[in-house]
């Protein structure tokens, strides 16, 4: 699975501190993927073999393209390790607010 940011970008502390395990899809309205999980290897947008985030993710089997996949508890080091390598990385932020 290609996601647009990697381990240059926002993702750079992934392999590292190992939080791939609090993630959440939604659809582009906002609404919970909830399919069987599956696991799926996930790249970035550099294509090259260090851009691969570690092992599998176990994400929902109805995930589709254009849905947002939330990382929670990615935060100060994600901003500061992001690099414009190959052109990629730039940042902007984005406040989810999940209503139940």
């Amino acid at each position: 699975m290609f996601l647009n940011d990697g381990v240059y970008g926002g993702l750079a502390e992934l392999p590292i501190i190992g939080n791939i395990d609090r993630i959440e899809v939604l659809d582009p309205q906002g609404r919970p993927r909830t399919g069987d999980a599956g696991g799926r290897v996930i790249f970035g947008p550099t294509c090259d073999s260090v851009d691969r985030l570690p092992g599998e993710l176990s994400l929902p089997g109805d995930v589709v393209e254009g849905d947002y996949v939330i990382f929670h508890g990615a935060g100060a080091y994600s901003t500061v390790t992001n690099t414009r390598f190959n052109g990629f990385g730039a940042m902007t932020h984005a406040t989810v607010m999940h209503l139940s």
